[in-house]
């Protein structure tokens, strides 16, 4: 399944690259994630629990980092019958202290988790983004603006 968007900020392309690549704010915004270990800025581990299959153990990693205008962050997990992957790209745009966002969400679903099809899915996908962009824009509001 893909997902594609642009989004606007009204913050510094610096920091809502910073928010966009934080473990902890991407974390905060995942269902039915349990525990979190960071290994380095650009990998952690995660239990996830979703309701309809067992436990995940995620692997999260920043595969590229081009601060402040591109990041591709990648997740893959897999549990007894169940695995998901996550592939996102971002690409910022900045001037005089607001930022536009161009995104792709690759995500894909197997075993027990694959059976409940894409358009089942496809909102929660869609909600579960909308989510973490929610929550940037949270956390770069009160961000200072350039001068």
């Amino acid at each position: 399944m893909r997902i594609e968007g642009v989004r606007a900020f009204d913050a510094a392309r610096e920091d809502v690259f910073a928010a966009l690549v934080d473990p902890d704010l991407v974390s905060a915004t995942m269902p039915g994630l349990e525990s979190l270990a960071i290994q380095d800025a650009d990998h952690w581990t995660g239990q996830m629990k979703l309701s309809v299959a067992p436990r995940l153990k995620v692997s999260f990693e920043v595969r590229e980092r081009r601060a402040p205008e591109h990041a591709r962050l990648y997740a893959h997990g897999k549990g007894l019958g169940a695995g998901l992957t996550l592939d996102t790209s971002f690409d910022l745009a900045g001037t005089d202290g607001s930022t536009t966002m161009s995104y792709v969400v690759e995500f894909s679903l197997s075993g027990l988790l694959g059976r409940l099809g894409e358009a089942a899915l496809r909102p929660v996908a869609e909600r579960q983004v909308d989510r973490l962009l929610r929550a940037v824009e949270q956390r770069v509001a009160g961000s200072p603006q350039p001068a």
